[in-house]
């Protein structure tokens, strides 16, 4: 078994693995590394094993990503919900774990940071925090309607309906959902990626990303971006004014969204990731989904537990800080600062 780098991957073997493989997601697909290196410029390190570059067995998609204060650390992949590792089977996953791991100290990166769907089997520090939540949908709206919505979420889409929220779809509406978006993501106390972020990734998946807006009074109060892979429509980031959650456009915006992935031919909706306890979490439960774990696992060159390997003091208190920071500010600052909090 060889291992291959970015120069002697062919772009057209990746992708043919990333369609036969079952636990391939979106983010492992080939186009995300233009719009890493498009929007933020990161350095990318993308991995793959095979007998020949025409024959892959396992992929890893790895990105450079520069520390605040300094250093770096290889990560898969930064900002989007997970990625990680992909392997038809266990010794290539060996294999392309240890070619990451010899990447990581030629390079003197502080770590090499995993989001895994699919938990790997080398005994690694491993944080399992986060999961995401899985919508069965289909094969009718009347049926996901019916057999799949509990009273409380039916409740809030025909409020938000008789207060008269229209919502709109294309992505000409991408100016608008970011302009909520970004209010949303200062109050979480996360830098926002700046808007060309967004409109790289619907340049890069034509015909899978979709946006949905939200309108009240001639005023968009809310915003959807969502990209289909395979049968499944992924729900990426969302967000709605403060002023109009009780409204019920959150659950409008997802029930409109799941309408056309029906149409598509979907059969499963990918909420996105939560951490446990979070308030996301908790409304994601209405909709009767599986959750599904994830796995955060590490490589930790200069030792330590993997407590020590996620936010660390400072990023906190700048989190803490940027909550109460005035968003002329944050809208300036945030998309420079985004690609440092993957």
């Amino acid at each position: 078994m060889k291992i291959f780098r970015e120069e002697a991957i062919d772009p057209r073997a990746w992708e043919a693995f990333v369609a036969r493989c079952p636990g391939a997601t979106p983010f492992h697909c080939w186009g995300w590394r233009q719009v890493y290196q498009q929007v933020f410029g990161y350095r990318l390190t993308y991995l793959a094993a095979g007998a020949t570059p025409d024959d892959l067995v396992a992929i890893f998609p790895l990105a450079i990503v520069p520390g605040l204060l300094g250093g770096r650390g290889l990560i898969s992949l930064p900002i989007v919900g997970y990625a990680g590792l992909l392997a038809a089977a266990p010794a290539a996953e060996e294999a392309l774990w240890r070619a990451a791991v010899d990447e990581c100290a030629a390079i003197a990166a502080k770590k090499i940071e995993t989001h895994q769907r699919v938990r790997l089997t080398a005994d690694l520090p491993t944080q399992e925090h986060k999961f995401t939540t899985v919508v069965p949908i289909g094969p009718t709206p009347e049926a996901t309607w019916t057999g799949q919505l509990g009273q409380k979420v039916r409740n809030k889409i025909r409020k938000a309906r008789k207060e008269g929220i229209e919502v709109r779809r294309g992505l000409a509406g991408l100016r608008d959902f970011y302009r909520v978006y970004r209010v949303n993501v200062r109050d979480l106390g996360t830098p926002t990626p700046p808007l060309a972020w967004f409109a790289e990734i619907a340049a890069a998946f034509p015909g899978a990303c979709q946006v949905y807006t939200a309108f009240a009074g001639g005023s968009c109060i809310a915003g959807k971006l969502t990209l289909r892979f395979r049968d499944t429509l992924y729900f990426l980031w969302a967000g709605a004014l403060r002023s109009h959650i009780k409204s019920g456009v959150v659950s409008l915006l997802n029930w409109e969204a799941i309408e056309d992935g029906v149409a598509a031919g979907c059969i499963a909706v990918d909420f996105g990731r939560s951490t446990e306890g979070s308030g996301a979490a908790d409304y994601k439960k209405e909709w009767r989904g599986e959750k599904v774990p994830l796995y955060w696992q590490y490589h930790l060159p200069v030792g330590g537990d993997v407590n020590g390997a996620g936010p660390g003091r400072l990023t906190l208190a700048l989190s803490d800080l940027w909550k109460r920071t005035p968003l002329p500010i944050t809208n300036t600052l945030g998309p420079r600062l985004a690609k440092y909090f993957p």
